[in-house]
C-alpha cells in the first residue's frame, strides 16, 4: 500500500486530514483490528505486528502512518480498561480513537460526572469513531482539581475546530476538540495513572533505550571483529565513530533516569554543578578507538 499512499501525499496534505479512500482501505485490510482483543472481532496480533504497520504506511505517507498509529494503537490503552468499558467502546470491533492528555474539566454531579471543556489535539479526530481525553475532576465548576482521570467519547459527542495548518505533517487532522457530555454511575471515568507511574515508565523507557543500543554496539564491533579475522575486512575510522556515537548518547541519557549521578565538576564562574564536563573539541583529533571503549564502559555503568 505504500505506493498508493504516496501517491495520496499532496491530496492528503491539501485535505488536513486522512483521505476517505484511505481510511476505508484500512479498514477493509482490517489494520485497525490488529490490537483488538478477538472478543470484540479484533486480530489480537500483539504490538510488534502493529508497530511494523505503522512504519510501513509511515513509509508510504508519514502523515497517513501517523494517524494510523494514533488511532489504531489506542485500542492497546482500551484493553486495560474494565470489561464494561471495552464492551462499550469495542461493540463489533469498529473502533479508531485518538487520545489527548491535555485535561478538559469533570465535574463531579450526581450520579457521575459533566465533562465541559476542549483538548488542544486529536490526530485523526475526523475519520475516529471514538476519542479518548484526559480530564481533571472538579468539585464545583472553576474549582480545584481533585482527581485525574480518562474519558471516552463517541463521535457524536465532540466538535472539531479546524485550526490544524502547519508547515508539515498538515495530513495528521491534529486540531481542538470541544465537548459537553454527562457520564452516568454505569460509565466511570477511567482513573489517569500516577506521577509515579509516569515518572517510572520515564526512568525504564530510558534504561532500556540505553541498554538495547549498547548491546547492538556490542553485536556490531563482535560481528566487524569476526569481519577483520576471517575475512579480512578492516574496521574503517567512520564505522569505529558510528559506535562511539551511539555509545556518547547514551551517556547523555544516564542524566535523565536519575539513577546514575555524575560526578560533580567544578565550575570556574560559581558553585560545583552535578554535570560531567563535556568532551573538549579542542587539541588533537583522536582515532575512535582511543576513547571508544572508555565512553562505552561509562555508558555501561550508566546502564546497569
Amino acid at each position: 500500500m505504500r505506493d498508493t499512499l504516496r501517491a495520496r501525499q499532496a491530496e492528503c496534505e491539501s485535505l488536513g486530514r486522512l483521505p476517505d479512500a484511505t481510511n476505508d482501505e484500512y479498514i477493509q485490510a482490517g489494520f485497525f483490528r490488529v490490537l483488538q482483543p478477538r472478543r470484540f472481532g479484533g486480530y489480537e496480533l500483539g504490538l510488534e505486528a502493529f508497530l511494523r504497520i505503522a512504519i510501513e504506511l509511515s513509509r508510504g505517507c508519514p502523515s497517513s502512518g501517523w494517524v494510523y498509529a494514533l488511532t489504531a494503537g489506542h485500542a492497546h490503552t482500551v484493553t486495560m480498561w474494565p470489561e464494561q468499558g471495552q464492551v462499550d467502546l469495542f461493540g463489533d470491533g469498529d473502533f479508531r480513537c485518538p487520545f489527548s492528555n491535555l485535561p478538559a474539566q469533570a465535574v463531579a454531579v450526581d450520579g457521575g460526572f459533566r465533562v465541559d471543556g476542549w483538548w488542544d489535539y486529536g490526530s485523526g479526530c475526523d475519520t475516529a469513531t471514538h476519542f479518548i481525553g484526559g480530564v481533571g475532576v472538579v468539585d464545583a465548576p472553576g474549582g480545584e482539581i481533585v482527581d485525574t482521570r480518562w474519558a471516552a467519547f463517541p463521535r457524536d459527542a465532540y466538535r472539531i475546530v479546524d485550526n490544524w495548518d502547519t508547515l508539515g505533517m498538515r495530513g495528521t487532522g491534529i486540531e481542538i476538540l470541544q465537548t459537553r457530555h454527562q457520564y452516568g454511575p454505569a460509565s466511570p471515568l477511567r482513573r489517569e495513572l500516577s506521577m509515579f507511574q509516569r515518572d517510572l515508565g520515564r526512568a525504564t523507557a530510558l534504561v532500556d533505550t540505553a541498554e538495547a543500543a549498547l548491546m547492538q554496539v556490542a553485536a556490531t564491533w563482535t560481528r566487524q571483529a569476526h569481519d577483520v579475522v576471517e575475512r579480512g575486512i578492516p574496521i574503517t575510522d567512520e564505522m569505529q565513530r558510528r559506535l562511539l556515537m551511539i555509545c556518547q548518547q547514551n551517556v547523555e541519557l544516564s542524566p535523565r533516569t536519575a539513577i546514575c549521578p555524575r560526578p560533580a565538576a567544578p565550575d570556574r564562574h560559581g558553585p560545583e554543578r552535578s554535570v560531567a564536563p563535556p568532551l573538549s573539541p579542542s587539541g588533537p583529533r583522536r582515532p575512535a578507538s582511543t576513547v571508544h571503549g572508555h565512553l562505552a564502559a561509562r555508558a555501561m555503568e550508566c546502564a546497569v
